[in-house]
């Protein structure tokens, strides 16, 4: 047995000694599966090589091999995750793979001008309707990607960009897409809160290749 390597935890703002869990859910914030590193590589890599040849190998309803072949702005299925997992080259591997991703905006330009938005009825995904003020334009990234970026304006006036490669769904879709992580979110403080769920059971070690 050895001490487990330490890592930022954000809700302590300390670094402390654990493993890190990657969750990939539905949009409700049910759970599909869980992904534990003990030795932490990162969103991107875990993405790449843990999440996403399972979500092509699991996800039901993907369209066909003619479908995506007739309509070039076809995904298989969409991608949410925040702002660790930004990076214009995993996007357009993703485009490449026909899987549309959708995140916040990690270098935004500055504000756009007010008359830009237009107040959207938006069906949430626990069903509720609300009012959102919202705008869109076409953005072009560093690595020469064209996205989608859409803008939800707050009463205060602050703007919430979000970018995406999902070039079929409405407008308030994508942005309802984006904020559904909320439940996922919630889901997670509740669960720590009351059931302990980051708690360590136990750990033990493996012999890894020197490189």
């Amino acid at each position: 047995l050895t001490k487990l390597p330490r890592r930022y935890v954000a809700r302590e703002r300390l670094f402390l000694r654990g493993t890190t869990d990657y969750w990939a859910s539905a949009m409700d914030g049910q759970p599909f599966f869980v992904v534990t590193k003990p030795v932490d590589p990162g969103l991107l890599i875990v993405l790449r090589e843990s999440i996403v040849p399972r979500l092509k190998d699991d996800v039901p309803g993907q369209p066909t091999s003619d479908e995506l072949a007739t309509q070039p702005h076809l995904h298989r299925f969409t991608l949410i995750f925040d702002r660790a997992g930004y990076s214009p080259d995993f996007f357009k591997e993703m485009r490449d793979e026909r899987i549309a991703v959708v995140t916040y905006h990690k270098f935004p330009a500055g504000p756009w001008d007010d008359n830009e938005f237009h107040t959207r009825r938006v069906k949430l995904v626990n069903g509720e309707d609300v009012d959102l003020a919202l705008a869109e334009r076409g953005t072009c990234l560093s690595n020469g990607l064209w996205v989608r970026e859409i803008r939800h304006r707050d009463s205060r006036g602050h703007q919430t960009s979000v970018i995406s490669t999902d070039y079929t769904s409405a407008m308030d879709r994508v942005a309802a897409s984006m904020f559904a992580r909320w439940c996922q979110e919630n889901f997670f403080k509740y669960m720590l809160e009351h059931y302990g769920l980051d708690r360590l059971i136990e750990y033990g070690t493996e012999p890894i290749p020197d490189t």
